[in-house]
């Protein structure tokens, strides 16, 4: 048993680290050139993982009626941390300031991502616990949406101007964050049951902030320079939904 988890855990981040690498090795040129579009793809994508995915499971796994309560906790540490990181990352040059507000973005994504992915791991193990068939099943399931919520946000990292590899080795290294908590759940699993509601609260409103609060403005923002083509702003609309559909129907 305690070798499946490992395995299987192993495995949700060998995989999802050879998809990211396919995905940049053969289009990183295009990924540059257009990364504003894949954000907005991104964007959807967060949307439907945090609302179809994150959000009931916070509810159900939360005692009472806490769920929602740790969804909003989450929105509003995470625009506090925003506040914080956007005045440590704020430059001034003379009488000219600079705001990095997409590395702001990026180092977001990092931290809501360390919760997801450390409770995508203790479902893993508990699964395997309960019955090896639904071990297998439910690691599927876990790599079916990892994978695109791992490229997508490798977009916000490349967005907030990070290397191709340190944006990869940043994606592997909070991915591992799945074997620590199939590891504490399979040794530990009566003293953090009661924190994986909790977690996904949080990492829900992560999420959420992120994507209608803190990306979408941002490529707004980015976008509008002068004034926003209303092409360019269909464009942009059309891959968010595109990838919100995309996710609800093959995630």
């Amino acid at each position: 048993m305690f070798s499946s988890i490992i395995i299987a855990s192993l495995s949700i981040m060998a995989i999802s680290l050879i998809g990211l690498l396919f995905i940049v090795n053969r289009f990183f040129k295009q990924i540059q050139k257009n990364i504003n579009y894949l954000v907005s793809l991104s964007v959807g994508i967060f949307l439907v993982v945090a609302i179809t995915d994150l959000i009931p499971k916070a509810i159900s796994l939360s005692r009472g009626n806490s769920g929602p309560i740790f969804i909003l906790v989450g929105f509003f540490a995470f625009f506090l941390l925003a506040g914080v990181l956007s005045e440590y990352h704020h430059h001034c040059e003379g009488n000219v300031c600079r705001n990095d507000h997409a590395q702001t973005s990026g180092l977001m994504v990092l931290f809501g991502d360390l919760g997801h992915n450390f409770v995508d791991g203790i479902i893993v193990a508990v699964a395997f616990t309960a019955n090896p068939t639904l071990g297998i099943i439910t690691t599927i399931g876990v790599l079916l949406h990892e994978l695109p919520q791992e490229i997508s946000e490798f977009f916000v990292l490349i967005k907030a101007g990070y290397s191709k590899t340190k944006a990869i080795f940043l994606n592997f290294l909070v991915s591992g964050t799945v074997l620590i908590g199939a590891l504490l759940a399979y040794f530990f699993l009566s003293k953090i049951e009661g924190a994986v509601g909790p977690i996904l609260g949080v990492a829900a409103g992560n999420l959420l902030y992120i994507s209608a609060a803190d990306l979408l403005p941002d490529i707004m923002h980015t976008e509008l320079g002068e004034s926003l083509k209303r092409k360019k702003f269909l464009l942009q609309y059309g891959l968010m939904l595109g990838g919100a559909i995309l996710t609800i129907l093959f995630f």
